[in-house]
C-alpha cells in the first residue's frame, strides 16, 4: 500500500509541480529578456523631505474681479474662487461681503482719483497732481491706507509715492502626502545607539503614521475626511528635544510622545543631544509577555524588531524613563537570534516580566526573528494536500480490494450452482 501511495505522490509532483515549476520560470525569463522589473518597491525612491522654501508659495490671480481688507485678513475673488490670506495660511470662505469701489478716495492731505483706468493722487499742501503707470480699477480704502488693482495684482498707495505690490505667501503643505517612504524600513531596524536630538525653533516637521510601510509614501498622522492636510504639518516656534528614531534619505524620523514626525535632516534645525535618562534595572533577565520587541523605544509596529516576540527571555540592561519625549518606560534589552547574533532592542514597562535563571544557566535562545505565521499557514496546508492524496490512495486500494472479493465470490456460487445441475 506504501508502495502505491509513493507512486501516485510521484506521478503528482512529475505532472503538477515540474510543469508548474517550468512555466514559472520561463515567464521569470521573459520578464528578464523585456528588462521588466521583478518586483517595485518603495526603496527604489530615496526619501526626500522638501527644503523649509519649498512650501513657500506666492498666491497668484488669472481674473481679480474684488478684494477686501480686515485687519490682517485679506479676501481676493479671482473668477469663481474666494480667497482668505492671513498670517502666511490660506483658506478658503464660502462667502464674503466685499466694500464697493469708489472712483475718490481722501486721506489725510491727498487724494485718489480714478477716472477710467487713470488713477492720479493730488497733494493738496503742495498742490501736486501726480499720476501712476499703469492701468488701474477697484479703488477703495481701508483704514488710513488705498488700495487699487493693476494687472491682477492688488497695490497699496500711500502718499505720492509708488505703490508697493502685495504678493500673499503662505505655507502649501501638499507636497507631504507624497513623501516617499524609501529604505525607511530598513533604516528604522538596524539598530543604532540611543540618541535624542534638539528640534530647533524655525524647523518645519510632518506628523507621519509608522504603523506600516508597504506603501510607496508615508501616511500622514491625520487623514480623516474634511481635515486639511496641514494639520500635520507643524513649524516648530521654540526648541523641543525628540527621540531620533532613525535617518533616511535626507530625513530624520523623529518621536515626541505618542506621535512620530519626518524633517529634514539639517545642523541648522536638527542636532544630536545627551540626555541622562538610563538607569538600572529592577531584575537581570525577563520574559517578553508582549508580542513585540522594538528597534527603539517607540511602540509602532513599523519600528518592530523582532515579531511574534511572545516567550523570549532576554537580557534586561537598562530601564529608560524621559518624560515628554518617551510615552513610557521602557527597557532596553537583549536578545539572540537563532544564529547566537546578540541584537539589542526595547520593550515598554508592563510587557515584561522579571525570569528567574536556575542553575547559572545563559537564557535560551530566541526564536527565529525571520518566523512568521504565514510560513505556518503554507505548511499547513502542505500537510492537509498529502494527507487528502494518501486518503484517496487508501480509498483506491480499498476500493479495488473490495470489488475484487465480490468478483470471486459471485463466481465461486455460480460455479457450484452449474454442478448442481449437471447432478440433477
Amino acid at each position: 500500500m506504501l508502495v502505491t501511495v509513493y507512486n501516485i505522490l510521484k506521478v503528482w509532483y512529475n505532472s503538477i509541480v515540474k510543469r508548474l515549476a517550468v512555466i514559472t520560470t520561463s515567464l521569470l525569463l521573459t520578464c528578464a529578456a523585456f528588462g521588466a522589473p521583478l518586483s517595485a518597491t518603495a526603496e527604489e525612491s530615496e526619501t526626500i523631505y522638501p527644503d523649509k522654501s519649498g512650501f513657500v508659495k506666492t498666491l497668484t490671480f488669472s481674473n481679480l474681479k474684488d478684494y477686501e481688507i480686515d485687519g490682517d485678513k485679506y479676501y481676493f475673488a479671482d473668477r469663481e474662487t474666494l480667497y482668505c490670506y492671513e498670517n502666511g495660511k490660506l483658506s478658503y470662505p464660502e462667502e464674503v461681503e466685499f466694500t464697493p469701489a469708489q472712483t475718490a478716495v481722501t486721506i489725510g492731505n491727498y487724494t485718489y482719483n480714478l477716472t477710467g483706468t487713470t488713477l492720479k493722487v493730488a497733494d493738496f499742501e503742495g498742490s501736486e497732481i501726480q499720476p501712476f503707470e499703469g492701468e488701474y480699477y477697484s479703488l477703495k480704502q481701508f483704514g488710513n491706507k488705498a488700495y487699487a488693482v493693476k494687472d491682477n495684482v492688488l497695490y497699496e498707495f500711500e502718499g505720492v509715492r509708488q505703490p508697493t505690490s502685495i504678493s500673499p505667501e503662505y505655507y502649501d503643505y501638499s507636497v507631504t502626502e507624497k513623501i516617499n517612504v524609501g529604505q525607511t524600513s530598513d533604516a528604522l531596524k538596524n539598530y543604532k545607539a540611543l540618541t535624542f536630538v534638539t528640534v530647533k525653533a524655525g524647523a518645519v516637521m510632518t506628523a507621519v503614521d509608522l504603523t506600516s510601510l508597504e506603501g510607496e509614501y508615508f501616511a500622514l498622522e491625520n487623514t480623516e475626511e474634511g481635515i486639511d492636510v496641514s494639520v500635520n504639518t507643524v513649524s516648530v516656534e521654540e526648541p523641543k528635544t525628540a527621540l531620533l528614531l532613525c535617518y533616511t534619505g535626507n530625513a530624520a524620523l523623529i518621536s515626541i510622545g505618542d506621535s512620530s514626525y519626518i524633517m529634514k535632516n539639517e545642523a541648522e534645525y536638527l542636532e544630536e543631544t545627551i540626555a541622562d535618562c538610563r538607569k538600572d534595572p529592577e531584575f537581570a533577565n525577563a520574559t517578553i509577555i508582549g508580542n513585540r520587541i522594538y528597534a527603539s523605544p517607540f511602540t509602532v509596529i513599523g519600528n518592530t524588531l523582532l515579531p511574534n516576540a511572545t516567550g523570549t527571555i532576554v537580557k534586561v540592561k537598562s530601564k529608560i524613563e524621559y518624560a515628554g519625549v518617551l510615552n513610557s518606560a521602557y527597557y532596553e534589552v537583549e536578545y539572540e537570534t537563532k544564529d547566537g547574533e546578540p541584537k539589542t532592542g526595547y520593550v515598554a514597562a508592563g510587557f515584561l516580566t522579571e525570569y528567574i535563571i536556575e542553575d547559572n544557566k545563559e537564557p535560551s535562545v530566541v526564536p527565529d526573528p525571520e518566523h512568521s505565521e504565514k510560513t505556518q499557514v503554507t505548511t499547513v496546508l502542505l500537510i492537509l494536500a498529502v494527507v487528502v492524496l494518501v486518503l484517496i490512495a487508501l480509498g483506491y486500494v480499498v476500493y479495488t480490494a473490495t470489488s475484487s472479493k465480490k468478483k470471486k465470490g459471485k463466481k465461486e456460487k455460480n460455479t457450484e450452482e452449474n454442478e448442481d445441475g449437471k447432478k440433477d
